[in-house]
């Protein structure tokens, strides 16, 4: 893949909203991203799809967590474990915008999707864009399964563990912790 040619390709414009006197500006947003990979170097594609993002007009890449080895959640039997992180951003781009550009980063790192849950080059998931809650076809904030998926929810909570679930009003650390009690009483 060309990095280069990716972002001159691929670069976005900001979001903007009307300012009282005519002009336009631009609010920066916290938002949350979940990579995955189970496919080729995982742990390698997972460094270089942060350093693409962090390139992006409108996005700045503030910390990425430790890149954690899991086994499939769901999804065809006999695939091979993923390598997971979280990253933290802020954005000057709408949440669909956000979207549009990690999905165009998912497919210069070639994504492919045939089979849900399947195996994959490149998995980038918009968990949460601010306090904001999003319910549609294509989008849904705060990710819906995040506070059951502890190979993404521990790694949000290093790095961003006093982030408040705008659903729950908990933070991304006390559920951490009730995820892992609540694991550590069902393996018991």
């Amino acid at each position: 893949m060309n990095t280069e040619n990716f972002l001159t390709q691929n670069r976005v414009q900001p979001a903007e909203k009307e300012r009282n006197d005519g002009g336009t500006q631009c609010e920066e947003v916290e938002c949350l991203i979940g990579f995955g990979s189970n496919l080729g170097d995982s742990a390698a594609t997972l460094r270089r799809a942060w350093d693409v993002l962090k390139q992006q007009e409108g996005i700045t890449g503030i910390r990425f967590s430790s890149i954690t080895q899991t086994v499939p959640v769901g999804g065809p039997p006999g695939q091979p474990d993923y390598s997971n992180a979280v990253g933290l951003i802020t954005t000057t781009l709408d949440p669909f915008t956000t979207l549009a550009v990690l999905q165009r980063t998912e497919q210069a790192f070639h994504r492919v999707r045939t089979v849900r849950w399947g195996p994959r080059t490149l998995d980038l998931d918009l968990l949460f864009y601010g306090d904001q809650q999003i319910d549609t076809p294509e989008l849904t904030v705060p990710h819906s399964r995040l506070i059951w998926r502890a190979f993404v929810l521990t790694p949000a909570a290093e790095i961003a563990p006093d982030f408040r679930h705008p659903r729950t009003g908990l933070t991304l650390r006390e559920h951490d912790c009730l995820l892992r009690f609540a694991l550590s009483q069902f393996w018991m």
